[in-house]
C-alpha cells in the first residue's frame, strides 16, 4: 500500500509541474484544442484541474498512470532530448534505457523508455516529447509494476491514438 500512495504522491508532483520550466502562473498558455477519446477498460480519467496536466488517466488494475500536459509559446528552442532528460530528473537514479524518434502528429517526436526510483520504489517510464504548432506536448505512462509492463505500454500506444494535438 505504501508503494501506491508513493507513486500517487509522484504522479501529483509531476502533474504540477512542467516538464522543462516552471512558468508564473499565467505566463505561458496550455493548448486548447488537444483532446482524447481514450476510454480503454480499467482506465478512469483522474482530476486534473489543479495541476498542470491537460488530462490523467489511472489503471485501476495496474495503477500505472497516463498524462498529458502542453506548454505553449516557450521554449521552442529546446530540443526534445532535453526535454526528455528534465522530467525524467524528477525521479531518483534515471536511467534511460532507450529512446527513438518516430513520426507522430505529423511532427517528429521522441519517445523514451526510462526507469527511475520515486520513495524507493522502482518505476517504468515512457514519455513522448512533442512539439506541435508552437507548443510543447509532453505525454506519459508511469507503471509501478514490472509485470504489468507489455500490458501498460500496447494500452500506452492505443492512448498515443486516440490522442488528437490538431
Amino acid at each position: 500500500m505504501k508503494n501506491f500512495y508513493s507513486l500517487t504522491a509522484l504522479v501529483g508532483l509531476l502533474l504540477s509541474s512542467c516538464s522543462y520550466f516552471v512558468p508564473t502562473p499565467g505566463e505561458a498558455p496550455k493548448s486548447d484544442s488537444i483532446f482524447t477519446s481514450f476510454s480503454e477498460k480499467n482506465w478512469i480519467r483522474v482530476n486534473s484541474h489543479q495541476s498542470d496536466a491537460d488530462f490523467a488517466f489511472q489503471n485501476k488494475n495496474t495503477k500505472s498512470y497516463i498524462y498529458v500536459e502542453s506548454l505553449c509559446h516557450k521554449y521552442q528552442d529546446v530540443p526534445l532530448n532535453k526535454l526528455s532528460a528534465k522530467l525524467l530528473n524528477h525521479f531518483n537514479n534515471p536511467e534511460i534505457q532507450n529512446q527513438e524518434t518516430f513520426n507522430y502528429q505529423k511532427r517528429e517526436a521522441l519517445k523514451t523508455f526510462a526507469r527511475g526510483k520515486i520513495d524507493g520504489v522502482t518505476v517504468d517510464l515512457t514519455v513522448v516529447n512533442l512539439k506541435k504548432n508552437d507548443c510543447l506536448y509532453d505525454l506519459v505512462m508511469i507503471t509501478p509494476d514490472n509485470k504489468t509492463l507489455t500490458e501498460s505500454r500496447a494500452q500506452f500506444e492505443i492512448f498515443l491514438k486516440e490522442v488528437n494535438i490538431p
